[in-house]
């Protein structure tokens, strides 16, 4: 199974669930009518947080960070934990949490964890 990605960028871990496109309705306001009855709206999924890991050399933390910032505002594919491919995912914000130097060998070899949580929304008909 592929490692999860988002945007061609790959993740230790993109921990979330992408909410589909369903039916969104809207309150009819006008006499004799509030709170009775409905008009349809059009699909529209709810926006979706996942948690995501990622490794990263000291010297590519950086640039690492400045790709993830720049996926917002436009669509990707997302590849989720499952291995299943989502096509025209809006990233609507990326919010960088911490990140965390971790020995990750007998030789001392140090690796860079990156924590962070991406915002998005299912945009697929």
């Amino acid at each position: 199974m592929a490692d999860p990605s988002l945007g061609g960028n790959s993740f230790i871990r993109l921990i979330g669930g992408l909410n589909h496109q369903a039916e969104t309705l809207q309150d009819i306001t006008r006499n004799n009518v509030n709170g009775v009855a409905y008009k349809k709206r059009g699909k529209r999924a709810a926006p979706s947080t996942f948690q995501c890991i990622a490794l990263s050399t000291a010297a590519t933390v950086a640039s690492k960070l400045t790709t993830y910032f720049g996926l917002q505002g436009g669509l990707s594919t997302l590849v989720d934990e499952k291995g299943t491919s989502h096509t025209n995912v809006a990233v609507l914000s990326f919010t960088h949490h911490y990140t965390k130097a971790v020995t990750t060998s007998s030789d001392g070899t140090t690796t860079h964890l990156i924590y962070g949580a991406f915002v998005l929304q299912d945009t697929s008909v």
